[in-house]
């Protein structure tokens, strides 16, 4: 017998984040759209979370290690959105949290507006010396070129809205946590390009070039701006060598793809021509052993979703 979909497939991936990861589970777990599925997915740390989950015994949690860590959030969603079968997938980061509404919320907007993707705004919150945080704003997605509410005139706003205007300059687009067609995600390549820090906001881009997306100023998601975290250490944030390195080459990825898309709305290729030529590009970047992995732990984690829902 097939093992039952839900609705909704929320992937945590987790690394090294023991004092957040019960507080982004729970968030899902008090959902008020009940048919959800999150699956917490250990990315190689040798000191996984499960004692912090250990009481929680809601049949809707998975708990999956991969075998080694393979350097990022990205690898771990693309192998729960290349093993489920559900038709949403829901992004999810280990040190935020999502109000109890988010997915009833983004669920009904996204159907009943057609839309591949729904973004809610965002809640930020600073992390304190002590461990606490303190909320700081509310940024939200906002629809075209228009003035954005909260920044000073004349600034470059990037982060309070995603702007649907498609130019032939690349620009950073947030938030990407949001509510995704795993179909439209799978059509264009997954969540994963061999790239390690800045693939989520190439993917946006690439989303907007193959669907839609809808957006709502409701405050449904809360960031933890965190010191420590990927964005801002000093190996791997925006000033960073690598962080260069990996703009450059998605800078190229995008303006290959932008170029393609134009063919699109010119009428000189078609939709399914446009996400196969985007699914190649991001795909090609992966290596042999890439495909190796990604291909053994999506097989792995069948196999512990089946045992799963026999055991429940």
């Amino acid at each position: 017998m097939p093992r039952p979909e839900p609705t909704v497939t929320a992937c945590i991936p987790y690394y090294a984040g023991k004092r957040y990861i019960r507080r982004a589970v729970e968030g899902l777990l008090t959902q008020t759209h009940r048919d959800l599925r999150i699956i917490v997915v250990n990315d190689g740390d040798k000191n996984p979370p499960w004692d912090q989950l250990a009481d929680l015994r809601d049949s809707r949690l998975i708990r999956f290690s991969l075998t080694r860590n393979h350097g990022g959030p990205f690898f771990a969603n693309a192998v729960v959105i290349r093993t489920i079968s559900s038709p949403w997938f829901l992004v999810q980061e280990q040190d935020d949290w999502s109000d109890p509404h988010r997915v009833e919320y983004l669920l009904h907007l996204a159907t009943t507006c057609h839309a591949d993707a729904a973004i809610s705004a965002h809640v930020f919150h600073r992390e304190n010396v002590d461990g606490s945080s303190t909320p700081v704003t509310v940024k939200w997605t906002h629809l075209g070129r228009c003035t954005c509410p909260l920044c000073p005139p004349g600034s470059r706003c990037q982060q309070c809205f995603v702007d649907i205007e498609l130019t032939q300059q690349y620009r950073h687009r947030a938030p990407h946590t949001g509510l995704f067609r795993a179909e439209l995600l799978r059509r264009i390549g997954g969540y994963y390009a061999g790239l390690h820090l800045h693939f989520d906001s190439l993917l946006m881009n690439l989303v907007l070039m193959t669907g839609n997306i809808v957006h709502t100023t409701a405050p449904l998601y809360h960031r933890l701006l965190r010191p420590d975290s990927i964005t801002h250490c000093p190996g791997t944030g925006f000033a960073s060598r690598a962080s260069w390195a990996e703009r450059k080459i998605i800078q190229g990825m995008y303006e290959s793809s932008f170029a393609e898309y134009k063919q699109y709305l010119r009428g000189q290729i078609s939709s399914d021509k446009l996400a196969n030529s985007i699914r190649r590009r991001c795909q090609s970047r992966l290596t042999s052993q890439d495909w190796q992995e990604l291909a053994f732990e999506t097989g792995r984690l069948s196999a512990h979703l089946d045992a799963c829902c026999w055991r429940n």
